[in-house]
């Protein structure tokens, strides 16, 4: 019983960090329609990838870090 215990603790106390793997998120043909979509789709270690064309829109990166 103390051994079942111990484990629920300690998973409790890591499981907020778990996440699922990063993300690719696609602009163009068959992803997101705009960049702005992608940017507001995307969370932490996500890539965002825009594939070649004409993009006409204002970004804004609402406090996201870009690299």
């Amino acid at each position: 019983m103390r051994f079942l215990l111990t484990t629920s603790i300690t998973l409790l106390l890591f499981l907020p960090g778990i996440r699922a793997a990063a993300s690719t998120l696609i602009v163009g043909d068959g992803g997101y329609n705009t960049i702005q979509n992608a940017i507001d789709a995307a969370v932490d270690g996500d890539e965002i990838i825009v594939e070649p064309g004409v993009y006409y829109e204002n970004i804004e990166f609402n406090g996201k870090t870009c690299y």
